[in-house]
């Protein structure tokens, strides 16, 4: 294949990528869940799927108790370490048996107020950069009460098992945290709209 064939056919599948993806979001009966259902359901102990399947949740705290969330149970501390999670830079847990990996990073430095859009297209940017495997799928901005959001999600067609994620950026006390969600990509109809929802619902508060 010529280098101009390679080209054409990247911009082709990346046009359809964004059609399925604008397809998708007009339509959620794909998912498990919409992201509505999603959110409104976080206060319970346990998430109420469409098929009538439950997914038990449980709290968290990171940085300090700065940040206090509900992720499935089947989410474990990387390392089953409570304790290095308040303290660390980094909040990492994971479902090993299902490959799916979420985790937020904060910056080390308090900054100026951080401008969300243009950061977002920074990190979808450089990590683009990092990983020319990496389709980006989309971005957007969403607000929550504690400010705006940005996200980006990505496909990466890896063999045997291609993988979706949903990364996001959001400002706190002008302190930036950076994160995202892994998960296979036959998972999306219950991690896609559970990962808006966990980042939504968390709630932000001064470190204790």
């Amino acid at each position: 294949m010529g280098y101009w064939d390679e080209v054409f056919l990247k911009l082709r599948n990346e046009r359809v990528l964004h059609h399925a993806i604008e397809d998708a979001e007009e339509d959620d009966q794909w998912m498990l869940i919409s992201i509505e259902e999603c959110i409104a359901g976080m206060g319970a102990s346990e998430l109420k799927l469409r098929d009538g399947s439950t997914i038990p949740l449980q709290k968290i705290s990171a940085f300090h108790h700065s940040v206090n969330a509900k992720i499935p149970k089947s989410l474990i501390p990387m390392g089953n370490d409570h304790v290095n999670q308040q303290n660390s830079e980094s909040c990492v847990y994971h479902d090993s048996a299902n490959g799916v990996v979420f985790g937020i990073h904060q910056t080390k430095q308090k900054s100026a107020p951080i401008n969300i859009e243009q950061a977002l297209h920074h990190i979808a940017a450089e990590a683009e950069r990092r990983q020319p495997d990496m389709k980006l799928a989309e971005m957007k901005m969403t607000s929550s009460e504690y400010g705006s959001i940005g996200w980006y999600e990505a496909l990466f067609l890896k063999s045997p098992v291609p993988y979706y994620q949903i990364a996001f950026i959001q400002s706190w006390q002008n302190t930036a945290f950076m994160g995202s969600c892994q998960f296979k990509l036959e998972d999306a109809p219950l991690w896609h709209p559970l990962t808006y929802a966990v980042v939504h619902t968390a709630e932000w508060r001064e470190r204790s």
